[in-house]
């Protein structure tokens, strides 16, 4: 989240914020956590980052060139092909500030706090975050690792957990029922720890982008579906496949139109903020899904406008030309 030090502090629901070449920018990383009031799941929750690999560190006339976003999602679904006993819950691509631009082994994705410059050069490595939850009961003695994972899918280790800290967890949980008034729902079983998870043994993405309605011109700016459109198409996409597909998680990206090495590329994972140039944004939908995907047809995934003018200048919907890549891209 942004926020000014000279502002009214770190408001984690604060909804607008003010950007200017003549301050900083300051940047905290918090973890939010949604839940449900109801008896004890016994489970902890634990992330792993996966972080791109420098390919090329580039030149005096040429920029570093670095693993794109569907390699590194390559190395998290090998990782989580090799875990045992975890849920995952969620998926998430964050941009880190790099302090060195060709060594990624020095970007700490354990970081909390950085500041954006409001008149020089930031840059950034985009990275995948996986988080997931675990069975207290099923590990018991074994301690918990935080790691960045480029290569080779580590061994994920457990944490011990003591009767104290579940006895804690309870306590929590009785004073937020008092605080909210609300009474967990009554069940006619005992508790128990959930049955172990399986292996994710395969696991994809697909990126939805908004269509372009109108260039802008020379001079204009571009004008793009509203992102309910693009929504309504992922939704609809999502309808169409399989019945074993399974979604996992879903983001909003926002990706650089015109500058920060990205030029609309939602794949491309260094990018930089330079703080006196202004930046024309584009959000892209992106699922993160389990099981085997079909492609639906085109005419699923583009919007009715689209479609009418693809028959007025390319026949048929369904003849598989390229023009339909970009209005979903499945990696």
């Amino acid at each position: 989240m942004k926020f000014h030090e000279w502002g009214v502090g770190v408001d984690p629901d604060e909804s607008c914020w003010v950007e200017s070449v003549k301050f900083n920018i300051s940047f905290l990383v918090i973890v939010r956590v949604f839940f449900e009031i109801g008896p004890p799941a016994y489970e902890e929750i634990g992330c792993a980052d996966f972080v791109p690999n420098n390919l090329d560190q580039g030149s005096q006339f040429s920029v570093p060139y670095f693993e794109n976003f569907e390699q590194v999602f390559s190395k998290a679904a090998s990782w989580m092909k090799h875990q045992r006993n975890i849920n995952i819950t969620n998926m998430q691509s964050i941009d880190y500030k790099m302090k060195n631009d060709f060594d990624a082994s020095e970007l700490d994705t354990q970081r909390s706090f950085f500041v954006e410059s409001g008149r020089y050069t930031t840059k950034y490595l985009r990275i995948l975050r996986i988080c997931f939850t675990r069975s207290f009961k099923q590990h018991q003695s074994q301690q918990p690792a935080k790691q960045q994972h480029r290569d080779k899918p580590p061994t994920l280790q457990h944490q011990h957990t003591f009767p104290q800290r579940q006895h804690q967890m309870l306590q929590r949980q009785n004073s937020l029922q008092s605080l909210s008034g609300l009474q967990p729902p009554t069940y006619n079983h005992s508790i128990e720890a959930p049955n172990n998870p399986a292996p994710i043994t395969e696991c994809r993405y697909v990126t939805f982008e908004p269509m372009m309605l109108s260039s802008g011109g020379i001079i204009g700016i571009p004008l793009f579906e509203r992102l309910s459109e693009t929504m309504k198409r992922a939704m609809l996409w999502l309808n169409r496949t399989n019945s074993d597909v399974k979604l996992i998680s879903a983001e909003t990206v926002p990706v650089r139109m015109f500058s920060g090495n990205q030029y609309g590329n939602h794949e491309v994972t260094y990018t930089w903020n330079r703080g006196e140039q202004k930046e024309f944004w584009l959000l892209v939908i992106r699922l993160y899904l389990t099981g085997t995907i079909d492609v639906a047809p085109p005419d699923v995934i583009m919007p009715p406008f689209l479609n009418k003018k693809h028959h007025r200048h390319h026949g048929s919907v369904g003849s598989g030309s390229d023009e339909h890549d970009e209005c979903c891209c499945v990696m």
